[in-house]
């Protein structure tokens, strides 16, 4: 399904995996176009995939011109400013922006745009003008744009920035 031009201004609270303040999972072939989420939210378990807009993006989506305000707060791996984290093939994530702190202290794959992207997509994979300006704060493998990029798995990453402090309590950063 397609998702364009929504807002949240709620509180999230999840316990569990794909958690996020506009869609948890967009399964295959969706798309995430011109949301916002101003809203806090706050993964309580060890989960995975939490999101400022979507908490899994899966197979051919792509998410683009969202923008996040609400911190992130998890306790769980795979967190990010836009989406938690992708699986494979073909994804675009396209203009988009992250103005809230991310916190996951004792986890890993945080970063101010995506937790992780994985999988071994194909050559129309693109990361394009995307932008962090939060704070990003978790264990390992912790990015202003990226927590980790599966090899082989992304062919355009252009004109994206981190402009937020980076504090990495583990030993990868």
């Amino acid at each position: 399904a397609d998702v364009s031009d929504c807002k949240n201004d709620a509180v999230i609270i999840g316990n569990g995996s794909d958690v996020a303040g506009i869609v948890a999972e967009q399964q295959n072939y969706g798309s995430v176009t011109g949301c916002i989420n101003r809203g806090n939210i706050v993964n309580q378990t060890a989960g995975y995939g939490t999101g400022g807009i979507v908490g899994w993006l899966r197979a051919y989506g792509s998410i683009e011109d969202c923008r996040n305000q609400g911190e992130i707060t998890a306790n769980g791996n795979q967190t990010g400013g836009i989406v938690g984290y992708t699986t494979n093939p073909v994804l675009k994530l396209r203009d988009c922006v992250n103005e809230a702190k991310i916190t996951a202290t004792s986890k890993s794959y945080v970063g101010g745009i995506a937790g992780s992207l994985g999988g071994t997509l194909s050559s129309g994979s693109s990361v394009v003008r995307c932008e962090n300006n939060g704070e990003i704060i978790g264990a390992n493998y912790v990015g202003g744009i990226f927590g980790n990029i599966s090899s082989n798995c992304y062919r355009s990453i252009a004109f994206c920035v981190n402009n937020g402090n980076v504090t990495a309590t583990g030993a990868s950063a």
